[in-house]
């Protein structure tokens, strides 16, 4: 019956079919079945105690009649974190495991030429991989079931956690095969199971926040808030808040991995994919500070302003990263270039369309668009928190922030146009040392001058702004404005010279 099951999921989805075809053997089901009878008698056995309640008098006393109890809540915390362990560790061991191994044979890439989508292939690969292991997690269930029932415990929490759990588990295994497609090492899996552990422990204290052990319900946290709704008071908000925020990252995660699957030199995101991911994100992360300042409303300026440096930290590794998602290699912009250099003047027109909604073209107009995106997100809320006198000093501190973040950026973009075979390693170093190493120098240095830190040094601007002179303030921009333009100019200088030399040689072999 269960093979005939294969064979009509076949028809719907044949990456699943040759996934399961492999793994649905009955030795391999009766060995996952009895693994799971035998953890779960292991579970109920530690959990329990039995105690002799009737003798029978002989010289050796022998026991006719025990009582058995077991400790049900423990029992059932125990199988909880057990089954989100195996989920979240062993089933990422699994996927990538899978992957890891298909890239080395060669057949990740003939799989690739199949005529059914990669949609179709990841999510047979997703629902395929660890079926056995998913098998005996849905043995165990009934148990976790009984055991909360025994103890008393509230099942509507019960249930709220077997769904965060599967929302999370969902993302993580994205987000785990994502990362193998783009570095495909062999240790690949290990690292992912270790990582697997970990988020088990914090998200096991994430789901226990707000569940009272003696009342045996969930009580709520009224310091939970997004924007002005109590989130965590109430347990369904709490649910649809939390499977809502891993539904939208699983999304986004599904849209590079899908993207990254079909075809390896793209980028992970389209420009216009990243504008939308932008405005989510901002959202999602104005909520938690809205709250926050809604808790701190005496906040003093020079701590509202201060307020803002882990967020606009928060932001830069949000950034970065997109940058990192939509720059597209360097084969890409010299064909981009060369094809601008050989199209002139007929494509000046679309160039700026380009520029915006193109994946093969330079970045620097989908950054600015995503730092205008954030900026319009944060900065009316931010004037309206400090007043309109220090409003102008809350643009200038999204300007600086903005501007540097942008810097950072073309940075990335001239060292991908490097012919370096280590150039992702170079560009990172690089980076790390242009945004880490002025903090080093000025605080060793023991440079006090507020224009030099707002120019150079990240975040800095926030700790400044509050007694800041309006010269200080201007001089940075100043700074920053021109750096911006050298940097600008040499990217054009870069592409022109690429496009032009290229288009050179190909007018050469085509005369020769």
């Amino acid at each position: 019956m269960l093979l005939t099951l294969t064979d009509r999921l076949g028809d719907w989805n044949p990456q699943l079919f040759r996934e399961l075809k492999g793994r649905l053997s009955g030795r391999k089901l009766l060995l996952a079945t009895a693994t799971s009878v035998v953890v779960q008698g292991l579970l109920i056995s530690a959990n329990s105690n039995s105690t002799c309640t009737k003798y029978v008098d002989s010289i050796v006393s022998r026991c006719v009649e025990y009582h058995w109890e077991i400790y049900w809540q423990p029992l059932f915390m125990a199988e909880s974190i057990i089954l989100m362990l195996l989920l979240f560790a062993g089933g990422v061991y699994m996927l990538v495991a899978d992957i890891v191994r298909e890239q080395n044979r060669g057949t990740l890439n003939f799989i690739r030429l199949s005529p059914r989508s990669s949609q179709s292939i990841l999510l047979g690969k997703i629902l395929g991989v660890p079926f056995l292991l998913y098998w005996g997690i849905a043995l165990a269930l009934p148990l976790q079931w009984v055991a909360a029932v025994a103890a008393e415990i509230d099942l509507g929490w019960v249930l709220s956690c077997d769904l965060l759990v599967a929302a999370a588990g969902s993302f993580f295994y994205l987000l785990f095969l994502l990362n193998a497609l783009l570095l495909p090492a062999p240790y690949q899996a290990i690292a992912a199971s270790f990582v697997g552990c970990w988020v088990t422990s914090l998200y096991t204290g994430f789901l226990v926040w707000g569940f009272d052990s003696f009342s045996r319900r969930y009580i709520g946290d009224s310091y939970w808030k997004w924007f002005s709704v109590n989130v965590g008071q109430d347990l369904m908000l709490k649910t649809i808040w939390t499977g809502i925020t891993f539904g939208v990252a699983s999304y986004w995660t599904w849209q590079a991995l899908n993207r990254r699957f079909r075809n390896p030199s793209a980028t992970l995101l389209s420009k216009g994919q990243s504008y939308w991911l932008t405005a989510s994100f901002q959202i999602w992360l104005l909520g938690w500070l809205w709250s926050f300042y809604a808790k701190f409303m005496d906040l003093t300026e020079l701590n509202k302003f201060a307020v803002m440096l882990p967020v606009s930290i928060v932001n830069l590794a949000f950034l970065l990263i997109i940058v990192g998602a939509i720059t597209p290699h360097r084969q890409i912009l010299v064909d981009w270039a060369r094809y601008l250099e050989a199209s002139l003047p007929t494509a000046k027109g679309q160039k700026m369309q380009d520029l915006v909604w193109g994946e093969k073209s330079p970045i620097g107009w989908a950054v600015t668009i995503n730092l205008t995106i954030t900026s319009a997100i944060w900065l009316p809320w931010l004037v309206a928190q400090v007043g309109v006198v220090s409003g102008g000093k809350v643009l200038a501190g999204m300007v600086l922030s903005a501007n540097l973040i942008w810097m950072y950026a073309l940075l990335v973009q001239l060292f991908t146009l490097g012919t370096n075979k280590f150039v992702t390693i170079r560009t990172g170093v690089a980076l790390s040392a242009v945004i880490g190493l002025p903090s080093v120098l000025f605080s060793v240095l023991e440079v006090k001058n507020a224009t030099l830190w707002m120019f150079a040094v990240f975040g800095s601007c926030w700790q400044f702004l509050p007694e800041a002179s309006v010269t200080s303030i201007f001089f940075s921009l100043l700074g920053q404005i021109v750096t911006m333009i050298m940097l600008d100019w040499q990217l054009r200088q870069q592409l022109n010279e690429l496009g032009a030399s290229t288009s050179k040689e190909l007018l050469a072999d085509v005369k020769g």
